[in-house]
């Protein structure tokens, strides 16, 4: 179903055929967010939305996981092991100040045939923009 090969020397059409069905099949899963971070956001909240779909015949979840690391770097911190589809989570903090660091989250399906999938999704603050002011002036007269 994925394009393998079957090493099928010595193996019968039927059992060719179970081989096939049998095979694990990555989950399909999905994470997504249209949350923002404004400079200088101490407060933080992602709302965070995720879902899987278990394509194993048969097979169902056993693990899921929705993890955060910040500054794609570190450990992973896990935030839910919701196994429900679809399904949400809200990650709300308190940064420092002028914190520019990317968030890093992955969302991480795996089920009962060891086949496995993992989504991402990165939030990047909002940096620093300077302000910014254009000023006219009128003379009275040209020659003053």
């Amino acid at each position: 179903m994925d394009g393998d090969t079957i090493p099928s020397s010595g193996l019968t059409a039927i059992d060719v055929i179970t081989m096939s069905v049998a095979e694990p099949i990555n989950p399909t899963v999905s994470l997504t967010s249209s949350s923002s971070i404004d400079f200088n956001q101490v407060n933080v909240s992602v709302n965070l939305n995720f879902s899987h779909t278990i394509n194993t015949v048969g097979g169902s979840v056993t693990s899921a996981s929705l993890e955060f690391r910040r500054g794609n770097s570190g450990s992973w911190s896990v935030l839910s092991t919701s196994t429900a589809t679809p399904s949400s989570f809200n990650h709300v903090f308190t940064d420092t100040a002028f914190n520019t660091s990317v968030l890093n989250y992955r969302y991480v399906i795996v089920d009962s045939a060891g086949a496995t999938a993992t989504a991402t999704k990165n939030i990047q603050p909002d940096t620093y923009s300077t302000p910014s002011i254009s000023l006219s002036v009128t003379a009275v007269s040209t020659t003053s």
